[in-house]
């Protein structure tokens, strides 16, 4: 039976083909291709929250046309040759060539629409139900093996980001931080910030209150201090998180969803413009040319992908950093391993600009940059993985609502998977992992973890 969803995804499918004729065939100025994309953009968020409002893969796809991939687009919109749409990033801010142009929007535009009717045309069995959340009834040997690793993870991620802060503080600012990423590969980084959203994501699935409300408040600060620094990006995944996880089974109304998107794009950009980074800049403009700037500079992503595919080859080893946690760090024990060796964007920087590269500059990933690399960068591989990409997340947020292990990967990946557009797939896929292996690490040692997750299965399961 046809319902709304096929017919949507059969609308997405017509406005994609007039799209692409559109793009290729029409002759544009750049506020012509802002006004093509952005209408795109409304047409893919209407249809996701109409099949299912405030939903993970609705955030991500938020960020992805406002800010990360479409914030040109819609500085471009609204202010009208005040910014070079088509110019390069810092790196290379050569005008992007007609070729790539049209080349890079016609995946953009193939990805939000394959992607799309992979969610929707995916076949929910638990449409409608509560993501689920454990309901304590006693007291479980969790709550102390949570409390435990809070103790542990609490101090290491206080000193980081406090150490951070330090260091950009200094004489040599904020490009400080990323002098390193010129240095080898350590073993065990980014080994403490993984397990703060594994358990996390445990912590809000089982833990109890006042268990819940710690990791929470560790993750803030976390995501307050880089905002401090100037990392405005992080933050913004962090509010978008809480709106999800406290109207998650609540009925939503996307005129407040709107009203809030608006008052933390304000709140960032003011938080953003007293941070080191921006210190001793000195720019001010006009409230409109300020919130134009900032997604502008949000929009930075879509030269990145433009970037990343003028690279003719990348090395091997990032191809499994994205699937594989911990591999980079394996690798550097056995032979010395340096960053751009070991990470897409880091290879890309330094390709582009080694200069740069050493003083700390970079410019990010994008997952379109992955799926073009792994797609073997032909339209039929990435259409493939596009539409697999969306199924795979209709299926995860689907068993959220039944499967408590679901449940725990969504709500641990979530603000790593909302910055996606502007990161890659290293930020999200080894995550999982290491969610499945303390997961049933768990399972395996803890009697009462184990018979209140069969239960919970049981009662899920049963007619």
């Amino acid at each position: 039976m046809i319902n709304r969803q096929h017919i949507h995804a059969l609308i997405s499918i017509a406005w994609l083909a007039t799209s692409l004729f559109l793009l290729w065939l029409i002759p544009m100025s750049e506020f012509g291709y802002s006004v093509l994309m952005c209408l795109n953009f409304i047409w893919v968020l209407y249809v996701i929250w109409k099949a299912e409002k405030l939903s993970p893969f609705f955030l991500f796809m938020a960020t992805f046309t406002f800010l990360f991939i479409g914030g040109r687009f819609w500085a471009e919109l609204v202010m009208p040759d005040a910014f070079m749409l088509r110019r390069g990033n810092f790196f290379n801010e050569h005008y992007i060539k007609d070729a790539l142009w049209k080349q890079s929007l016609t995946y953009i535009l193939l990805f939000m629409y394959l992607s799309t009717s992979g969610y929707l045309l995916y076949p929910r069995k638990h449409k409608g139900q509560p993501y689920l959340t454990i309901e304590r009834t006693t007291p479980m040997t969790i709550d102390l093996v949570l409390l435990l690793v809070f103790c542990i993870l609490a101090p290491h991620t206080l000193y980081d980001i406090f150490n951070r802060l330090s260091t950009a503080s200094s004489g040599e600012g904020y490009l400080s931080l990323y002098q390193a990423q010129t240095e080898k590969v350590s073993a065990g980084s980014g080994l403490v910030a993984s397990m703060l959203y594994v358990f996390l994501g445990i912590a809000l699935v089982y833990g109890k209150r006042s268990t819940k409300i710690l990791y929470l408040i560790l993750t803030f600060i976390k995501a307050f201090v880089f905002i401090l620094i100037g990392q405005r990006a992080k933050f913004g995944s962090m509010l978008l998180f809480l709106l999800w996880y406290f109207l998650r089974n609540k009925k939503v109304n996307i005129v407040k969803i709107g009203i809030f998107a608006g008052i933390a794009i304000v709140a960032l950009t003011v938080l953003a413009s007293l941070s080191i980074r921006q210190m001793g800049l000195g720019d001010k403009f006009s409230p409109l040319t300020s919130m134009c700037e900032f997604f502008y500079q949000q929009g930075v992503s879509l030269t990145t992908f433009t970037s990343s595919q003028e690279i003719q080859s990348y090395p091997i080893l990032p191809y499994f950093v994205s699937f594989i946690p911990g591999i980079a760090s394996l690798v550097s024990l056995v032979m010395p391993l340096s960053g751009e060796e070991a990470s897409f964007s880091y290879y890309l920087a330094c390709s582009l600009s080694p200069e740069l590269f050493t003083s700390g500059h970079g410019l990010g990933w994008t997952l379109l940059s992955d799926l073009y690399l792994y797609s073997g960068r032909t339209y039929t591989g990435f259409i493939i993985l596009s539409v697999l990409f969306g199924a795979g997340c209709s299926l995860i947020e689907d068993k959220s609502r039944t499967s408590a292990l679901a449940s725990v990967i969504v709500a641990g990946v979530l603000m790593n998977f909302t910055f996606l557009p502007r990161a890659g797939l290293y930020t999200i896929i080894p995550l999982i992992v290491w969610i499945l292996a303390v997961y049933f690490i768990l399972m395996f040692l803890l009697k009462d973890f184990r018979e209140v997750t069969l239960q919970q299965k049981a009662k899920t399961t049963t007619p």
